[in-house]
């Protein structure tokens, strides 16, 4: 429809090894990574992409009027962004990585927004699988899960 014509990208980013730092640091300095990493992605989008938490550790970003291509240079700054400073917290400086998987609804075809979150979901599992700190894209069509 013409909905259509304005691309949407969707991108999963997920703090890299969350659970080791709350089991090594405790929940407070947990948190205050979590506070501190979705400040660091807000202040790196612009003023009409939306970011929330999304479960546990994740966030979950719109980026409105954004292809996959312009998505992925968005996500690969943010990704940057955490790798290159590490997060002060009570007990020194903890280094802090994200992986992220973005789908957009040109590539994918959906404007269904639970089936963008699912594929963006679904790459952000890949980036993690291929060894995290790193931006994934949603596959476009993907074939049909081969059952061995």
């Amino acid at each position: 429809g013409e909905r259509h014509k304005t691309p949407l990208s969707i991108v999963m980013a997920d703090l890299d090894h969350f659970k080791k730092v709350n089991d090594t640091f405790g929940h407070l300095s947990g948190d205050s990574i979590l506070f501190e990493t979705a400040s660091r992605l807000r202040h790196s989008l612009r003023v009409y992409d939306e970011i929330g938490r999304y479960g546990g550790e994740e966030f979950l970003i719109v980026l409105p009027s954004c292809d996959l291509r312009s998505a992925s240079v968005v996500a690969e700054r943010l990704r940057n962004k955490m790798d290159e400073d590490p997060i002060r917290v009570e007990q020194g400086l903890i280094p802090v990585m994200c992986s992220f998987g973005i789908a957009s609804n040109h590539e994918t075809d959906t404007t269904d927004p639970a089936r963008l979150i699912r594929s963006a979901d679904d790459a952000l599992y890949r980036a993690k699988e291929q060894g995290r700190n790193r931006v994934v894209l949603a596959l476009m069509d993907r074939e049909p899960a081969q059952s061995s």
